[in-house]
C-alpha cells in the first residue's frame, strides 16, 4: 500500500465511529442478519454464553508451533478501517516470535439445505467461510457490519512465559489487547490426526498453469495440519517410451524431503521442513502401461518393473529413511468402493504385481482400499474381504457410516499384521451419527471432532472425498451435484472471490479441522506423560467409540459447541504446564444425545417468535451485539 493510499484510509476513518466485538472461533454469525447460525443445531447452548469473549485483554494459552484463533465483529458507519498491529513482547520488553494475521470473512449464500440422510442441516443463511487475507476492514452500507478472522501463530522459537501485544481497528482507541501464555512445550512435527482430502485432478491442472500456485495449495494444507492426496502425478515419457523418473523426482522431490515447506520455497508456517504426510504414487491400472483391462494393467511385467524402478529412485534420493517421512500410497481409483466379484478379484491381482516387483522392503509402499464393506457381493462378505485381501491392503479406509465399518472383524487383522492401519472418509454416504459432515450448513464446532474421532478410535487418519472438486462453487454451493453444500470444497479458488486465478483461499471449516488436529497433538503429548488422564479426557468428549456407537441414533455423539473442547484443552494444557492444581477433568461435560437441550431450545424459539421485531439491519446488528456483550 502506498503512503498516499494509507494516508487516505486514515483520513477516511477518523470520523468513523466503530464498535469491535471479540467472538470465539467456534461460532458463525450470519453475515446478513448477525444471527448465530450454529445456535440452530439441536442441543446447541445459549449463544449469549457461547459466542463472545468478554476478557480484556483477550487471554490465550498455547504451545510453540500452535495457531490460536478468534474473530472480530465490527460495526459502524460505512468506510475503511486499517488494522494496525503492535509487536508481542515479554514483561521485560523483549520482542517475541508471535505472528498475527487477519482475514476478511466472505459469505456464501445457502438457499437450500443439504439434503442427505447423514446431514442435519442448520438451514439457509449467508454463511461466512472463505477467508481473504487483509490488513483493512471495509464496512459496507448494507449491512453495516464486517467480520474478521484472526490467526495468531506461536512460532517454534518463542520463549515460554507471558507475552502481550495488541492491534487497533481504525482509530487508536479501538485497541484490542492480547495476552498469551506460551507453555514450555511444542506441537509434534508428526501430524497426529492425519487429516486430509483426495484431489481428482484440479491441482495438477493448476500445476500446468503455475507451479508456484500448485505449491501454495499444498503449503496452505500443510499449515493447517491437512494433507492433499492428489492423484495421477505421472512422470513424462520420452520419444522411446522411457519413463523420465529423474525429472519427476526433481519436481516432486521437495515434497518428500520437506524443502517444499521451508523458506527456500516461500513457506513460513507450522511444521516447517516436515515432508508431505501421504502421497499417492502414479502407479494405477492404466499407468505405467497405456491400457487397462478389467481394471488391471495390460502388462503386469511393465507395471512391476516400474514399481521397482520407483523404489530404487526413492532410495537414492533418501526419501525412505527420513524422520516423519512420507507414506507412499498405491490407490487404484477405478476400484474405489468395489461392489462386484470381478472388482474384488481385480484388486487381489495387485498383490501378485507387487510381489513380482521384488521390492527391497514391502513397507516402502502402502496399498489403500477405500470402502468395499457392507455390500451383498457373492463370496465377498466382510470376513472374506479381510481374509483374501489382508495380504495386500495396508490402509483400510472405511466409509464414515457404521453400516460400512466391520470394526468387530478388522481388529483381528490389525493384530495379525501390525503394519495395517485404519482410516475413515467422508462421502455422500457418510455422516451422522458416525462422523460429523463437513458441509457448509453443518455445525461448525462438530467438525473439530474429526481429529478427536481419529484419536479416540485408534485410527491413523481421515479423508474428505475432495478439497477442490469443481468451479463456480461460491455462487453455487451445491456444485458437487449431490445436494450437499460445499462438501467437496475446503479451499476456495481465488478467481471465484475476485482475486487472481488459482490463489488458494482457506475456509473457516479448514481452520476448524486444524483446531481438532492441534487438540489431539496436545493430547498425544499428555499421553506420553499421563496416558490414563489423556484417555479419560478423550472419553468425556466422545463417550462412545465407533464400535459402541448406535447407528439408530439421529445425532452424532460429539460436542456441537466450542466450550467442551476448550475445557478439554485447558485440562491438557494445565498438565503440560505442570500447574500445581490442574483443572479437574470432571469439569469437561460428558457428551450426551441432545434430547433435553432440544426441548429447551424449542422453548426459546417459541419465545423468540412471540417477541420478533422488525428493525433496520444496522440498528438490529448493533443492538444485538451490545446485548451479547452484556450477556
Amino acid at each position: 500500500m502506498t503512503a498516499f493510499a494509507l494516508g487516505l484510509l486514515v483520513s477516511l476513518q477518523i470520523a468513523q465511529p466503530t464498535e469491535v466485538f471479540v467472538v470465539k472461533d467456534s461460532a458463525r454469525l450470519d453475515l446478513e442478519t448477525s444471527q448465530g447460525l450454529d445456535a440452530n443445531r439441536v442441543g446447541a447452548p445459549n449463544e449469549r454464553r457461547e459466542i463472545l469473549v468478554h476478557a480484556k485483554p483477550v487471554k490465550l494459552r498455547g504451545v510453540r508451533d500452535e495457531i490460536l484463533s478468534f474473530q472480530l465483529v465490527i460495526t459502524g458507519e460505512p468506510g475503511p478501517r486499517v488494522l494496525k498491529t503492535r509487536e508481542f513482547r515479554t514483561q521485560d520488553g523483549k520482542v517475541q516470535a508471535i505472528d498475527l494475521k487477519f482475514y476478511e470473512q466472505v459469505g456464501v449464500r445457502v438457499s437450500e439445505r443439504s439434503l442427505n440422510d447423514y446431514v442435519r442441516s442448520l438451514g439457509p443463511g449467508l454463511y461466512p467461510d472463505p477467508l481473504i487475507p487483509t490488513s483493512t476492514v471495509v464496512i459496507k452500507k448494507q449491512p453495516q457490519v464486517s467480520a474478521i478472522w484472526v490467526d495468531i501463530w506461536i512460532k517454534p522459537e518463542a520463549a515460554a512465559g507471558k507475552v502481550t501485544g495488541s492491534f487497533s481497528v481504525g482509530a487508536d482507541e479501538n485497541l484490542i489487547e492480547v495476552e498469551i501464555e506460551v507453555i514450555d512445550a511444542k506441537l509434534p512435527l508428526v501430524d497426529v490426526a492425519g487429516l486430509g482430502a483426495v484431489n481428482f485432478g484440479s491441482l495438477l491442472e493448476r500445476r500446468q498453469r503455475s507451479k508456484k500456485r500448485f505449491l501454495e495449495w499444498l503449503q496452505m494444507a500443510h499449515a493447517h495440519h491437512f494433507n492433499i492426496e492428489f492423484l495421477r502425478s505421472r512422470p513424462r515419457k520420452d520419444a522411446n517410451g522411457t519413463i523420465l523418473w529423474e525429472e519427476w523426482a526433481d519436481e516432486m522431490g521437495p515434497l518428500f524431503d520437506g524443502r517444499a515447506f521451508t523458506k527456500e520455497f516461500g513457506y513460513d508456517g507450522p511444521r516447517s521442513g516436515t515432508p508431505i504426510q501421504r502421497f499417492v504414487l502414479p502407479h494405477t491400472d492404466w499407468w505405467p502401461v497405456d491400457e487397462t483391462r478389467n481394471n488391471r494393467p495390460t502388462s503386469g511385467k511393465v507395471w512391476s518393473r516400474e514399481l521397482k524402478q520407483w523404489e530404487t529412485l526413492a532410495r537414492s534420493r533418501g526419501w525412505l529413511k527420513r524422520p516423519n517421512g512420507t507414506d507412499f500410497i498405491i490407490f487404484i481409483n477405478s476400484l474405489d468402493e468395489p461392489n462386484t466379484p470381478a472388482k474384488f478379484e481385480s484388486l487381489l491381482s495387485y498383490k501378485t504385481l507387487i510381489d513380482q516387483a521384488q521390492l527391497e522392503n514391502r513397507d516402502h509402499i502402502r496399498f489403500r482400499m477405500d470402502g468395499g464393506f457392507g455390500g451383498d457381493v457373492p463370496n465377498w462378505d466382510d470376513r472374506a474381504i479381510i481374509q483374501k485381501l489382508g495380504g495386500l491392503v495396508d490402509d483400510w479406509n472405511l466409509c464414515g457410516a457404521k453400516r460400512w465399518m466391520p470394526l468387530k472383524l478388522l481388529p483381528h487383522q490389525l493384530l495379525e499384521d501390525g503394519n495395517d492401519r485404519l482410516f475413515f472418509y467422508a462421502s455422500n454416504t457418510a455422516g451422522e451419527p458416525t462422523i460429523p459432515p463437513l458441509v457448509l450448513d453443518a455445525p461448525l464446532a462438530a467438525m473439530r471432532a474429526w481429529g478427536w474421532l481419529v484419536y479416540r478410535n485408534g485410527f491413523s487418519g481421515a479423508l474428505n472425498w475432495e478439497v477442490d472438486y469443481r468451479p463456480n462453487c461460491v455462487k453455487n454451493p451445491g456444485c458437487s451435484g449431490d445436494m450437499l453444500n460445499l462438501d467437496a470444497t475446503l479451499i476456495y479458488r481465488g478467481e471465484e472471490l475476485g482475486l487472481a486465478a488459482d490463489i488458494p483461499i482457506a475456509s473457516i471449516r479448514l481452520k476448524t479441522l486444524r483446531r481438532g488436529a492441534q487438540d489431539v497433538a496436545l493430547l498425544k503429548l499428555l499421553a506420553k506423560k499421563e496416558p490414563k488422564i489423556a484417555a479419560e479426557i478423550a472419553a468425556r468428549l466422545l463417550p462412545e467409540t465407533f464400535i459402541e456407537n448406535s447407528y439408530d441414533d439421529k445425532y452424532g455423539l460429539w460436542p456441537v459447541s466450542g466450550e467442551p473442547y476448550e475445557l478439554a484443552r485447558t485440562a491438557i494444557l494445565d498438565r503440560l504446564a505442570n500447574v500445581p492444581e490442574p483443572m479437574s477433568i470432571e469439569r469437561i461435560p460428558v457428551t450426551s444425545q441432545p434430547v433435553d437441550a432440544w426441548r429447551k431450545q424449542l422453548g426459546r424459539i417459541s419465545i423468540a417468535l412471540g417477541c420478533g421485531v422488525v428493525l433496520v439491519v444496522f440498528f438490529r446488528t448493533r443492538r444485538r451485539l451490545r446485548e451479547l456483550s452484556r450477556g
